[in-house]
C-alpha cells in the first residue's frame, strides 16, 4: 500500500496533546451539592406556588380573608364585616356570617379600640351564662365605655 503525500497545511498545524481525563479543576463537595439539592427541592415548588398565587390575584380568583374590608358609606372609609370570613375554617356550607358591622377607618384622638374576634362566644353562644362575667371584665377598668355589645369596644384613656 502506497502512503498518501502529507499536505502542507496539514502539516502546519500543531500536533494535538495527548486526551487528558476530564476532571474539574475546582470539585465540588459533597456538602455543597447536598445543601443546593435539598433547597432548589424545597424553593422549587415555593417559587411555583408563589407564581400561581400572584397569577391568580391579578385576574380576582378567590376571595379576601381577612375579617374587616375597608367600604365607603356614605362618603366615609369605614371597615365593615367580610361575610366570607369563616370560610376558610369551616367551608361556605357549615360558616356563621358575623353580626353586621361598621367601625370608622379614622378613630377619634385618645380613643383605643379593642376587637374581640369570636363574637359568638362574647356573645354566649354556645353557654348563654358566659356573656355576662365575660363583658364585665372588660368594663372593670375605670374609663372604659362599651359599644355594639360585647364584640366592639372603644375605651378612652383617662
Amino acid at each position: 500500500m502506497k502512503r498518501r503525500p502529507r499536505h502542507a497545511a496539514a502539516k502546519a498545524q500543531p500536533k494535538a496533546t495527548p486526551a487528558r481525563p476530564c476532571t474539574p479543576t475546582h470539585p465540588h463537595s459533597r456538602k455543597r451539592l447536598w445543601v443546593f439539592g435539598v433547597s432548589s427541592a424545597l424553593l422549587s415548588p415555593l417559587l411555583l406556588f408563589l407564581l400561581v398565587e400572584m397569577v391568580l390575584r391579578l385576574v380576582g380568583f378567590g376571595h379576601p380573608t381577612s375579617f374587616l374590608l375597608p367600604a365607603r358609606i356614605k362618603d366615609q372609609e369605614v371597615f365593615i364585616q367580610n361575610d366570607r370570613f369563616g370560610w376558610r375554617f369551616f367551608g361556605p356550607d357549615l360558616a356563621r356570617q358575623p353580626s353586621p358591622l361598621i367601625i370608622p377607618k379614622l378613630k377619634a384622638p385618645n380613643v383605643i379600640r379593642v376587637f374581640v374576634f369570636g363574637e359568638s362566644a362574647a356573645y354566649g353562644d354556645p353557654q348563654p351564662e358566659f356573656v355576662t362575667p365575660f363583658c364585665r371584665s372588660l368594663a372593670i377598668a375605670p374609663g372604659i365605655t362599651g359599644t355594639s355589645g360585647c364584640c366592639t369596644w372603644a375605651t378612652t384613656k383617662s
